[in-house]
């Protein structure tokens, strides 16, 4: 017999059959999914050291190799432990938030940068989209139950890796094929990312998170995560049945 809290959250976690609950839940995975896709579209990332050697940028293969690309290194290492700890203290959403503006603030430093500081502040802001990756696959297990976490993740990843693929093949297809020229594909590349900054806008801000928000839990919504692996004073261990008499 199972005890009456687990059945709760077990009746809770079940995949929701039909009607509203079921429409909203698979409206939520389509959001998420395109919002994923949409945030690889940067045709332009691939091309963007022969865009910076190019003669009208006037880098020299020195400069970009000994004081542009190391700061990226240095940078990311600086910021991945702040941006990480605010990922769960703000709920995600303001991280993924910031990662858009970052990415936008990269594509226009990229195209109207001409000086070696311009593409170093250039490479800190392209530390910080690294940084604030991990905010995307943390988001999407924060307002899903356990029951639906291996297919919500699935369902991201796959969306992630399709969006990586598409703007490889596409960003080789336009310059192979369309002669489009690096600038032209950088414009490109910062419409794609100023649509998916609207679209972190508009996701929903989860009102619990792993660490620092556990207790803030909505009405009818299950206990994070911790609390179902560390269970308090006279709450029974997830896992164990009671004998049945």
């Amino acid at each position: 017999m199972v005890p009456s809290g687990q059945a709760a959250e077990k009746q809770a976690c079940e995949e929701p059959g039909s009607g509203p609950e079921l429409q909203s839940w698979r409206c939520l995975v389509v959001y998420l999914c395109f919002f994923g896709f949409m945030a690889q579209m940067r045709p332009g990332e691939s091309f963007i050291t022969p865009y910076l050697l190019k003669p009208n940028k006037n880098f020299t293969e020195e400069q970009v190799t000994n004081k542009i690309i190391p700061v990226l290194s240095y940078s990311y290492l600086a910021v991945l432990v702040p941006i990480f700890l605010l990922t769960d203290y703000l709920r995600y959403k303001p991280v993924l938030v910031l990662q858009g503006l970052s990415y936008v603030c990269v594509w226009l430093l990229l195209l109207l940068g001409h000086s070696v500081l311009h593409m170093q502040l250039m490479e800190v802001f392209y530390s910080v989209t690294m940084a604030a990756r991990i905010a995307y696959s943390s988001y999407i297990f924060s307002l899903v139950c356990p029951s639906h976490y291996q297919r919500m993740a699935s369902y991201s990843r796959a969306a992630v890796l399709l969006g990586v693929f598409t703007s490889s093949v596409l960003g080789q297809l336009l310059v192979t094929l369309g002669d489009v020229s690096f600038t032209t594909l950088n414009y490109i590349s910062l419409a794609f990312l100023i649509f998916s900054l609207g679209l972190a806008l508009l996701l929903k801000r989860p009102k619990r998170s792993l660490f620092f928000n556990r207790s803030t839990l909505v009405r009818g919504a299950l206990p994070c995560e911790l609390d179902q692996m560390h269970p308090g004073p006279g709450q029974p261990e997830p896992g164990k049945l009671e004998r049945v008499l």
